[in-house]
């Protein structure tokens, strides 16, 4: 099937002007619009841009080709080359015709939302970068990605499974009567409750699923190539784990338990992200009717 074209194509115009190219010895990219916002690439070997699942650094912008580009380090150099894409690659607002040596600040585009800066400095730099790229994408009590971070994540899956025919699944769980433990033992012992609860919901997901903090004690993980069935049976691993762990809260500790709601997407099933988010809360405020510590399912695709 070849490349989607799209009539919504945003040129980037207002650059600087393209910088002489520098030696460098420490190169990188930082994505500063688009999907993946503030995610830093290390630029130390040939790395292919595009939304393919084979592509090195892999951008679910339906106005990229599957292989868009690649950068090529060379010498002292890093090129950044075109490979035929059919919206182009623009480095400062000019379109790439084959390749292009980068300079240290060039900003590149490609497709319609996705925008990139390329650093030549230090290792101090990138490691400030990756700081920052944590700092923005993670809640700052957990851990675990925040609202922001795992909607934009969701949405990229959901388009993902939907153009390959493949399932993926949602868990959306919160705590059972949470205001009761901020009520009976303060709210710092409900944030050590809440920490405690994400990381053992981590450990139970990994290495399946993608887990962000969705708002107050309600969280949420993806689950990619697994249909209704298979995500229910994490789910219950999930709310056993939850329910048999005991939590500190600061002098004491408590056991909670958690409703979990599950809703799928597959090759009979396409949904939005938002669409799939609506269905797996309506589980979830099924369990919470049908007394708590269960899991509810949407329907199997």
């Amino acid at each position: 099937m070849g490349d989607e074209r799209t009539d919504e194509t945003f040129i980037i115009t207002e650059m600087p002007a393209h910088a002489p190219p520098t030696p460098v010895r420490r190169a990188y990219v930082v994505v500063v619009a688009g999907h993946g916002m503030g995610e830093v690439f290390a630029l130390d070997r040939t790395l292919t841009v595009g939304r393919g699942d084979d592509a090195d650094v892999r951008v679910p912008d339906t106005g990229i080709s599957r292989r868009h580009a690649r950068f090529v380090v060379t010498g002292d150099h890093v090129i950044v080359e075109d490979l035929g894409s059919t919206n182009g690659t623009f480095v400062n607002g000019r379109r790439v015709s084959g390749q292009s040596i980068l300079a240290d600040g060039d900003r590149l585009q490609f497709g319609t939302l996705t925008v990139l800066r390329f650093e030549a400095r230090g290792e101090a730099d990138e490691a400030f970068q990756r700081r920052m790229f944590e700092s923005a994408s993670r809640d700052a009590l957990t851990g675990t990605l925040n609202t922001r971070y795992f909607v934009e994540r969701l949405d990229a899956e959901v388009a993902h499974a939907s153009r390959h025919g493949a399932h993926l699944s949602l868990l959306l769980f919160d705590i059972d009567a949470f205001k009761a433990v901020n009520d009976t033992y303060g709210h710092p012992a409900g944030d050590r409750v809440l920490c405690g609860v994400a990381a053992v919901a981590a450990a139970t997901v990994q290495p399946d699923g993608v887990l962000g903090r969705y708002g107050g004690d309600e969280f949420a993980v993806i689950v990619r190539s697994a249909g209704a069935s298979a995500a229910v049976e994490l789910a219950e691993r999930l709310r056993e784990a939850i329910a048999t762990e005991p939590f500190d809260a600061n002098e004491t500790t408590v056991s909670v338990t958690v409703s979990v709601g599950v809703a799928s997407i597959g090759p009979a099933r396409t949904l939005t992200g938002a669409a799939l988010i609506a269905l797996a809360d309506e589980a979830l405020y099924r369990a919470k009717r049908g007394g708590r510590n269960r899991v509810e399912v949407d329907g199997i695709p």
